[in-house]
C-alpha cells in the first residue's frame, strides 16, 4: 500500500485484531498498487471490503477496473454523492446507505462484473487493476 496522510495501524479490540485508520483531510487516502504503472490485474468478480464510518466526515473508494477489450474505467464510491452517473470512463455510486451503518464494521461487497456491465455497458469484466 501507498499511504498519504495520517494513516496508521491500531488495534481495534471489537475486532480483535489491527486496523487502518485514516484521519485528516480529504488528501489521507491509501493507494494499492504503490504505483499505478502496473495494475493489480486481479481477475476475481467480488471484492469485499470492511469498513467502519465515522459519521461526520465523507468516505470515498475509487476502483479501476479493465473490460475485456483492454479499456480502463474508473468506479467512484462516495457517502457524497446523491445520485448514480456515468461517462463512457468513469462511474459515480453513492453509498448513501453506509449512513445506517455508521460506527459500525460491515462488510461491503462488489459485484465488479455487474457493476461494469451495468454502468459502461461494456462487454466483459477483465481485472481490477487498482483501489485508491
Amino acid at each position: 500500500w501507498r499511504c498519504d496522510g495520517h494513516v496508521g495501524r491500531s488495534y481495534h479490540k471489537p475486532v480483535k485484531g489491527f486496523v487502518m485508520t485514516l484521519k485528516g483531510s480529504s488528501s489521507t487516502k491509501m493507494q494499492l498498487p504503490k504505483t499505478r504503472s502496473r495494475g493489480l490485474a486481479l481477475a476475481q468478480r467480488y471484492l469485499v471490503v470492511q469498513l467502519c464510518l465515522v459519521r461526520e466526515k465523507s468516505f470515498m473508494m475509487e476502483l479501476g477496473v479493465c473490460d475485456a477489450e483492454g479499456t480502463r474505467r474508473r468506479l467512484v464510491f462516495s457517502t457524497s454523492f446523491s445520485q448514480m452517473a456515468s461517462t463512457p470512463l468513469h462511474g459515480q455510486i453513492p453509498l448513501c446507505f453506509m449512513e445506517a451503518l455508521c460506527g459500525r464494521w460491515c462488510n461491503v461487497v462488489f459485484d465488479l462484473s455487474e457493476l461494469t456491465l451495468g454502468l459502461f455497458r461494456a462487454k466483459e469484466f477483465k481485472s481490477l487493476e487498482h483501489i485508491l
